[in-house]
């Protein structure tokens, strides 16, 4: 038994991966296998995921992303609210800044007799995220503090909280003094009527399939407020977009922020959208603003009910790099300039035994000194450095069968490349990304400034 073992892991452990070839560079389809310390993995469950997010790429980077590998995520962000699923449907907490959330239910909105071991993402857009619970789903954007709620059974609707002060007018229901002094509003569809038992409402939704909730603004009188957003309940966001462009000749970025709306009932058809300060301090046309701002770690968020406002900046360019400093500047030597730069070159500036996050700052390093050497015109130290930049990346860019570090594998199920060997998490975690692949692609532009015709070849 142990020489079979034996003989299976070792066949295990050289099985050939798969090369796909793009222009000059290749990258693993298939697991290669670990290097000899033992590293390099992958995200061992699969994207949990349904409904049309079941066929698309899977966002990794998201404020909702922990949802895609906890059958229940902890709590999310969205701002203003803290975001908590769980069996029985959805938590709503207003957060207190320096403390995170309570292990208590401020309000859960579900319906009657929900159990569901899991929450999928079932849908998201550039700004929104639709939760799915199987008989529920539950929509929820980015800066704003409205939830909409689809049923997809004949169970009554149930909202519950063990906190706060709780009475019915109409088809909503008002929540004051709950958690950290928050208030909301639950909307049942036009006709509808909540049942109150204890700190449990329920409702049939007048047949409907459709209802909403909201914490509601500081500093406002609840009943007032839940009454002047009622419009907003049923304009469900089918979509969210943001797009901008961005005019050469004046370093203008103008950003637009569109809502697809599905009005349910009603005559209004505009959306409740929240802006942060970047989004409000920035604002390109007047618009008029709702009652009541929202505190979050981001500063104050503002509201406006609008399918759409758009924001301005000035780009006004990065440079890769100072220009070179004059010989006579006060304090500064050319000649000592050069023995630093040569001292990294001599140092070889790179290590063979490394990782995807370390070897992107030793790239980044290196770069850094190849333009310096350019700008100073000290050509022996650029060359030498824009050989080394060169080989590395595209070692990092090509793959041979058999091999276990400075390449490429594309994880089909999670939709992403993860690079080895691996560090932080990039592999088994899917974070840092952003962090890894930007030295690389920091370094890729690099050859590129130098050397049009790579990025042709590797590009």
């Amino acid at each position: 038994t142990t020489v079979f073992i034996t003989a299976f892991l070792a066949g295990a452990l050289f099985v050939s991966a798969g090369v796909v070839n793009v222009g000059s560079g290749s990258y693993s389809d298939q697991f290669p296998g670990k290097d000899v310390a033992g590293r390099n993995g992958y995200v061992t469950v699969a994207p949990q995921v349904s409904g049309n997010a079941a066929n698309r790429p899977i966002p990794t980077n998201e404020w909702w992303c922990n949802e895609l590998v906890n059958n229940h995520g902890k709590s999310m962000f969205n701002y203003p609210c803290a975001i908590r699923p769980d069996d029985k449907g959805l938590t709503i907490i207003k957060p207190f800044l320096h403390q995170g959330t309570p292990g208590d239910t401020p309000l859960r909105v579900g319906l009657t007799g929900l159990s569901s071991s899991k929450t999928t993402v079932c849908d998201h857009s550039d700004w929104g995220v639709t939760l799915s619970w199987g008989d529920m789903e539950a929509t929820i954007l980015q800066a704003n503090p409205m939830v909409w709620y689809t049923r997809k059974s004949n169970a009554d609707a149930e909202v519950y909280m063990d906190n706060g002060n709780i009475s019915v007018d109409g088809n909503i229901i008002i929540v004051t003094n709950s958690y950290n002094g928050a208030s909301y509003a639950v909307y049942a569809p036009a006709g509808s009527t909540w049942k109150l038992n204890g700190r449990t409402a329920t409702s049939s939704l007048n047949g409907k399939n459709y209802f909403a909730s909201v914490m509601l603004p500081e500093g406002v009188d609840a009943t007032t407020a839940a009454h002047n957003w009622a419009k907003y309940a049923f304009v469900f966001p089918k979509d969210t977009q943001a797009n901008f462009e961005y005019n050469t000749a004046t370093g203008e970025v103008v950003t637009t922020y569109e809502v697809i709306t599905d009005v349910k009932e009603g005559d209004n058809d505009t959306p409740l959208l929240g802006m942060l300060p970047h989004h409000w301090a920035h604002l390109k046309d007047a618009i008029t603003l709702e009652s009541g701002t929202y505190t979050t770690v981001r500063g104050t968020m503002k509201m406006v009910g609008a399918k759409q406002f758009r924001t301005t900046l000035t780009f006004h360019g990065v440079l890769p790099t100072l220009p070179a400093a004059q010989n006579a500047a006060s304090g500064f030597s050319q000649e000592e300039m050069n023995r630093l730069m040569n001292e990294v070159i001599n140092n070889d500036g790179l290590q063979d035994w490394t990782d995807s996050y370390n070897d992107g700052q030793l790239l980044n390093r290196l770069v850094q000194v190849g333009r310096i050497a350019k700008e100073s015109g000290n050509e022996n130290v650029f060359n030498a450095v824009f050989k080394k930049v060169k080989a590395r990346v595209e070692n990092w860019l090509t793959y041979d069968n058999g091999e276990v570090a400075f390449l490429f594998y594309y994880h089909k199920d999670w939709s992403t490349l993860l690079g080895y060997p691996a560090a932080h998490g990039q592999d088994t975690n899917i974070n840092d990304h952003h962090f890894h692949w930007g030295y690389i692609i920091n370094a890729a532009a690099f050859l590129t400034q130098y050397d049009a015709n790579w990025a042709a070849q590797y590009g």
